[in-house]
């Protein structure tokens, strides 16, 4: 007779992907989804600091850090 303990450990299964997200494709989309929503995306951020602080806000224990900054001047060709 086998263990509930190991039923469940070969019935169950979890992949676990370590690596750089480029969350750059899925904006829009996630954009959207909090627009069309209404989701509290605050609610998701532990910890917002400011530009010059992000050294030290990096060494923070936390789950969603934002850093914010004042919106950099156009160039003068345009580009942002």
């Amino acid at each position: 007779m086998t263990s509930r303990s190991s039923w469940a450990a070969t019935t169950i299964d979890a992949t676990l992907r370590l690596g750089v997200s480029h969350a750059r494709a899925l904006l829009p989309d996630l954009l959207d989804f909090v627009h069309r929503t209404g989701f509290p995306a605050e609610h998701v951020t532990t910890l917002t600091a400011d530009w010059d602080d992000a050294p030290a806000a990096y060494t923070a224990r936390t789950t969603k850090l934002v850093l914010a900054r004042t919106p950099l001047p156009p160039t003068p060709d345009g580009a942002a």
